[in-house]
């Protein structure tokens, strides 16, 4: 059985990143992975995974390009 990736896509703010990190630790897996842009108005948290990946990315990296296909 081939295991599917996952990621998951995280935009966030403050100085507080306990539900976050709750998230994390709920979700920790080998194929889950996250993507998280914290505001650069504060201090990125710590965040803490055994299993899953954890990366910062930049505002520019968070622009996705959504293909539609009409509904017939």
């Amino acid at each position: 059985m081939t295991n599917i990736k996952q990621a998951i896509m995280v935009l966030g703010y403050g100085d507080n990143a306990n539900v976050l990190q709750e998230t994390i630790q709920i979700l920790d897996n080998e194929n889950i992975d996250f993507f998280i842009h914290w505001d650069k108005k504060f201090k990125k948290p710590r965040l803490k995974s055994s299993k899953s990946k954890v990366q910062f990315v930049k505002s520019a990296d968070c622009k996705i390009k959504l293909n539609t296909v009409p509904i017939q």
